[in-house]
C-alpha cells in the first residue's frame, strides 16, 4: 500500500501511517509545547501566522539551535516542522517519482540541508525496496539532526523498523568526497547511483555569497566518483534561487568530464509545478515549486 496517495490535480494526502508519524512526531510534541500558537493556527489568522513565522522562523533560514523570542531550540524545530514539513515532502515525493531516473541496485541519497528528514521520508516512500539506500544527512543544526534521528528511528510505522538502516548525519559536507570514495569502494561502482538532493537547500543564507556556492562546487568536484550521479533541486520559484542553481551545475558540468556527452547546460531552465496537499492545521494548500535534475547516465551508455 502507498505510503503517499495522489489525486487528481497532484493533490497529495499521507497515508495513515504517514499521518500518524505527524500526529507523534509533530502535531502533538507542538500541541504540548505550544498550545496558544497551534490555535492561532487553526484560527486562520493569516497575518499575524505570517509575521510570527516571518519572526522565530526567518522564512526557514532560522538559526535552529538558538532560542528565539519564547521559542527554545527544540520548539522552533517543531514550529518549523509544523509549517513546512508536508509540503517538503510533497514537493519531494512528488519529483522524486515522477523525474528520477531508473533506480541501481546501491543507492548513496546525500540530502544537502536535511532537516527533520524530510526528504528523506519522500525518497524512502518513493523508493523502499527498489535498492540499497545509504542515506547521508548534511545539516548544520544540531536540534534538527536529532529530530531527524528520532524520526528516522520512529520508522514508517511507528514500529522498531527505520526508515534507514544504513543512515548518518553529519554538520558539513567537508568530509564528504573522501566517505563517498570509501564507501563505493565496497560496492560494484557500475552499480552504484549517488544521488545528490538539494531540497530548499540553496536559498540558505550562507549560499548568497557566489564564493560559497563556489566551494559547495569544488566539494563536488572533488567527489571525483566513476559512478552513475543524479542531482536534484528544487526550491520556491524566485531567480536568486535558481541563479544558485545555475552556478553550482555549471560548476559541476564543467569540471566534470562524465558530464560532456550528457547534453546538458548549466543554465537549461528549470521547471515549475504545482503541489497540493494538506496542511497540519487543516487548511489544503497550493504551492509552486521550481525543480531541476540531471544526470551523467548517457555517458556510461556512450562508453560502457
Amino acid at each position: 500500500m502507498s505510503y503517499i496517495h495522489c489525486s487528481g490535480g497532484n493533490y497529495y494526502t499521507p497515508s495513515k501511517n504517514l499521518q500518524g508519524l505527524f500526529e507523534s512526531q509533530v502535531i502533538r510534541p507542538f500541541e504540548r509545547a505550544k498550545p496558544t500558537v497551534v490555535e492561532f493556527f487553526r484560527a486562520n489568522n493569516w497575518q499575524n501566522i505570517k509575521n510570527l513565522r516571518h519572526e522565530i522562523l526567518e522564512s526557514g533560514l532560522a538559526d535552529f539551535d538558538e532560542p528565539s523570542e519564547d521559542f527554545s531550540p527544540e520548539d522552533k524545530v517543531l514550529f518549523y516542522c509544523y509549517n513546512y514539513m508536508p509540503m517538503h515532502l510533497f514537493s519531494s515525493y512528488h519529483i522524486f517519482k515522477n523525474y528520477l531516473p531508473s533506480i541501481s541496485e546501491k543507492i548513496v541519497f546525500i540530502d544537502f540541508g536535511c532537516g527533520p528528514l524530510t526528504s528523506g521520508i519522500a525518497f524512502w516512500a518513493a523508493f523502499a525496496g527498489q535498492g540499497n539506500i545509504t542515506y547521508i544527512g548534511i545539516d548544520k543544526s544540531e536540534k534538527m539532526r536529532n529530530m531527524a534521528k528520532r524520526i528516522n528511528e520512529y520508522g514508517p510505522y511507528g514500529s522498531s523498523e527505520n526508515f534507514y538502516n544504513d543512515f548518518i548525519l553529519g554538520r558539513d559536507y567537508n568530509g564528504l568526497p573522501r566517505f563517498l570514495s570509501n564507501e563505493i569502494k565496497l560496492h560494484n561502482p557500475a552499480d552504484t547511483l549517488v544521488i545528490f538532493n538539494f531540497c530548499y537547500f540553496l536559498q540558505t543564507k550562507t549560499l548568497e555569497s557566489p564564493s560559497e556556492i563556489e566551494k559547495l562546487g569544488n566539494v563536488l568536484h572533488e567527489a571525483d566518483i566513476d559512478t552513475k550521479v543524479c542531482m536534484v533541486y528544487q526550491d520556491p520559484v524566485k531567480d536568486e534561487f535558481q541563479g544558485r542553481w545555475h552556478n553550482l551545475k555549471s560548476w559541476v558540468i564543467t569540471y566534470h568530464s562524465m558530464y560532456d556527452v550528457s547534453g546538458f547546460t548549466g543554465h537549461d531552465p528549470t521547471q515549475v509545478v504545482e503541489i497540493k496537499y494538506d496542511t497540519l492545521w487543516g487548511e489544503q494548500n497550493p504551492v509552486d515549486v521550481s525543480y531541476d535534475s540531471f544526470n551523467n547516465f548517457s555517458f556510461f551508455e556512450n562508453y560502457s
